[in-house]
């Protein structure tokens, strides 16, 4: 798995949103249990047929910023926060085919980066937002959509006083 481009790169222009570590910790709880899960859970010979996440779009408006997964049919997923405003999505059974380069970086003031991986029949989507923002995540079908919606965080507003 290779995330960085060319770390001399990233270090001359500017500094790179997602430190290493931090996608390392992100990835490293994936990476455990899918080896208990292929290890303990796994029937011999039984393979789970894999789908393609076939598209990833990233949509800015004014209000939100949307990031939309299409997937060619449904499959269960796990939304895992992570540290700070990092959080993932396990698509379980899902192969990556989507020919775009990352990490992605959207430049929109609400996510920071957007980064995968892979491990055995798991992909992992990794996003970074900026600091005040709150996401939620719907599904879409026909075709089966995956979208998180990103927005700034509502800030309660103060009574009037008479």
């Amino acid at each position: 798995m290779h995330f960085a481009r060319n770390r001399r790169d990233s270090a001359s222009t500017h500094h790179h949103p997602m430190r290493p570590h931090y996608l390392f910790s992100a990835l490293l709880p994936m990476m455990i249990a899918g080896v208990i899960f292929s290890t303990t859970y796994a029937e011999p010979g039984h393979r789970p047929s894999l789908t393609a996440v076939q598209y990833l779009e990233v949509t800015s408006t004014r209000l939100d910023t949307q990031i939309t997964i299409t997937l060619k049919r449904e499959i269960p997923y796990r939304l895992e926060p992570a540290e700070g405003d990092v959080f993932s999505l396990d698509l379980d059974h899902a192969h990556w085919a989507v020919s775009k380069a990352f990490p992605l970086i959207p430049n929109d003031g609400r996510v920071r980066s957007i980064e995968k991986g892979q491990l055995f029949s798991t992909t992992r989507i990794v996003i970074s937002l900026e600091e005040g923002m709150e996401y939620e995540v719907q599904t879409l079908e026909a075709p089966f959509r995956i979208v998180v919606v990103v927005i700034e965080k509502k800030i309660p507003s103060s009574p009037v006083l008479p």
